[in-house]
Order: structure tokens, then C-alpha cells, then sequence
């Protein structure tokens, strides 16, 4: 295969897997459209702080990030100020 050829064909591929990866649930992308849903700012679903209006949003926020990401326990835990 021509060198050219190679270089197309990676390209390619690097195209494809940030593509891929760019759908892939994160825990701020997660953290966002949870936010967006219950009408509260992201970073608020971060603070330490543990304000009535945010408690249900936030558990939402771990569960899913439990369910979607291969972060653990530790992880989302430290994430959210815990």
C-alpha cells in the first residue's frame, strides 16, 4: 500500500475514533444535561453543599455516572466533592 494511502487511512481512522469517542457518556456531559433537565447549574451539583433542590438531581448524576462510565464509587464520589 502506497504511503499516501497509509496516511489517508489513518486520518480516517483517527476521525472514526474521536467520532466514536465524542458519543460516549462522560460524567460532565452526564453532570450537564442532568443540570439542564432539573434546571440547576452544574456546578452547584458539584459544591459539598447538600441544599434540598439539588439532592435529587445529584444522586440522578451518580447513578448515571455509575451506570454509563467505567468510573468507580471513589471516582464519582471525589467528582462531586465528596
Amino acid at each position: 500500500m502506497p504511503l499516501g494511502a497509509l496516511r489517508v487511512l489513518r486520518a480516517n481512522l483517527q476521525n472514526l475514533r474521536a467520532q466514536a469517542d465524542a458519543g460516549k457518556p462522560t460524567i460532565e456531559r452526564i453532570v450537564r444535561r442532568v443540570g439542564s433537565h432539573f434546571r440547576v447549574e452544574p456546578r452547584r451539583l458539584q459544591s459539598k453543599r447538600r441544599h434540598q433542590n439539588i439532592v435529587l438531581p445529584r444522586q440522578v448524576c451518580m447513578y448515571l455516572a455509575r451506570q454509563l462510565t467505567g468510573m468507580s464509587l471513589e471516582e464519582i464520589g471525589d467528582f462531586f466533592g465528596g
